[in-house]
């Protein structure tokens, strides 16, 4: 995905100059198919973590392949739409296990 961003100036170009609604409207439609048409290999312990995880990635990349700082800002403005939930379930540390290791490809 991240080549697939680079290899594109065209979309690089428009992806660094986004408005956060904008942004906001992609990671919801991506994170929103990504977690309903296409499950996970192994099943996540929550759909809402699920899209959490999905919304850190794609934001992770689309950071990385624009190296627009802006955007940084933007992927935690969009976070933070999930700070309610976070909290309501214990927050980070009742969530995730510390001795939790793996990781999800």
């Amino acid at each position: 995905m991240d080549r697939k961003i680079q290899d594109n100036p065209e979309l690089v170009s428009k992806l660094s100059a986004i408005r956060y609604r904008s942004y906001e409207h992609v990671l919801d439609t991506v994170t929103r198919r990504l977690t309903t048409e296409a499950p996970p290999p192994r099943q996540s312990p929550s759909p809402t973590l699920h899209r959490i995880a999905v919304s850190m990635e794609l934001s992770r990349r689309i950071v990385t392949a624009t190296g627009t700082q802006r955007l940084e800002g933007y992927a935690e403005r969009y976070m933070d739409n999930f700070v309610p939930w976070i909290k309501s379930h214990g927050g980070w540390g009742k969530m995730l296990s510390i001795d939790w290791t793996e990781e999800w490809d």
